[in-house]
């Protein structure tokens, strides 16, 4: 069984982990990468990170607090990037348990994950068309999850964070 240290990234390691987020995003260079992490610090989030004992990353997690209309102050998150070993995905459920922490640290209501099309096959879809003829293409959908509702991955029972 693989332990997992989970962590606020510190900003002399943020370089460390643009090779794991470059697996979600190839174009990402380091000064693009500097400067997004320099505003998510700058509104309140951050960077956190699952690294093996060996100290390598296995994940991360981009968040902010924001304002949303439907739901009041939510924790967004941004990106979500995982290299899974085990389809028991220990690293995705690391990251989550963290994020449920900082949700509940800033005092949101509840968690907003942005979710590449990509991830769940929902690209073109009829209600999508009308835009698309605009000029906007789809790139990612936004799921919500209550503060009170966070469950262990791949279950349907509550899971009880210490």
């Amino acid at each position: 069984m693989s332990h997992f240290l989970t962590s606020q990234l510190d900003p002399e390691r943020l370089c460390e982990a643009l090779p794991l987020l470059r697996l979600a995003l190839p174009g990402l260079d380091e000064l693009r990468w500097a400067a997004h992490c320099e505003d998510l610090v700058r509104a309140g989030g951050g960077v956190l990170a699952v690294a093996a004992a060996d100290g390598a990353f296995h994940g991360v997690a981009l968040y902010r607090p924001q304002s949303d209309l439907r739901h009041g102050k939510v924790l967004r998150v941004d990106m979500l990037v995982a290299y899974e070993l085990s389809p028991a995905s220990p690293v995705r459920a690391a990251l989550l348990a963290a994020l449920e922490d900082t949700c509940r640290n800033v005092k949101a209501r509840g968690m907003v994950l942005v979710v590449p099309d990509t991830a769940l096959g929902t690209i073109g879809n009829r209600k999508s068309a009308p835009f698309e003829r605009a000029g906007f293409r789809s790139e990612a959908s936004l799921m919500w999850r209550a503060a009170d509702q966070y469950r262990e991955i791949g279950t349907r029972k509550r899971a009880h964070p210490a």
